[in-house]
């Protein structure tokens, strides 16, 4: 299907939001293991935010494309890709490559990144779930192992990735501890699942506790 055109949104230049355009690309073909999407929806991460800055671990090429995260229904499959078919309505699970992004109309996306979505979750749920929930599970379940009853420590608990593992510490029957500089977040993230919060960048350090 190279030669269509489709939309997506590209930077040339390190900055911020302001580097972002939507230009008309021609689709490039498939290499081996890569799939094609129509994008139905896509989500903004703040390893996005570092992307386009220069300040993530994988540096674009210019002009590259932006974003992991997105659900689409598979338009075409390249060699070797047995497990998902034309049709299917899938979500990937975040990745970075130097050029290749998920933020338009139409994306490329290596089949080892990709799912079946949810049924239970509309588009807008299924393509931002990832970033915030894979992060704390692969630290407290692969790295740490950590078991029902042990502690952890949550610092900026009330970014999207702090209660995304508060709450996939309640799944895994953990209990935490959760940072904020806010006084005024303590309450989220205590109904958020954490055992207490205390309020950073103060002399007078307040915990707050569940019980």
């Amino acid at each position: 299907m190279s030669g269509f055109l489709h939309h997506a949104v590209v930077f040339r230049k390190y900055g911020g939001p302001e580097v972002l355009q939507v230009e008309e690309q021609e689709q490039r073909s498939l290499a081996d293991r890569e799939v094609r999407l129509d994008v139905l929806a896509f989500a903004l991460n703040r390893a996005d935010l570092m992307f386009i800055h220069g300040e993530h671990y994988t540096i674009p090429v210019f002009p590259s494309r932006i974003g992991s995260e997105a659900v689409g229904i598979v338009t075409e499959v390249a060699d070797g890709v047995h497990e998902f078919a034309v049709g299917d309505r899938v979500t990937a699970i975040p990745f970075f490559t130097t050029t290749d992004g998920v933020q338009g109309t139409s994306a490329v996306v290596p089949a080892d990144f990709l799912t079946p979505a949810p049924i239970g979750l509309d588009d807008a749920e299924a393509c931002s779930v990832w970033m915030q929930y894979l992060t704390p599970y692969f630290a407290f379940e692969e790295v740490a192992r950590l078991r029902k009853g042990d502690t952890v420590l949550v610092t900026a608990g009330a970014s999207s990735a702090g209660l995304g593992a508060l709450q996939m510490a309640c799944v895994l029957g953990l209990r935490t501890v959760a940072t904020t500089r806010s006084p005024d977040k303590v309450e989220l993230l205590l109904r958020s699942g954490a055992t207490a919060a205390v309020v950073m960048g103060s002399d007078d350090l307040g915990l707050r506790s569940t019980g």
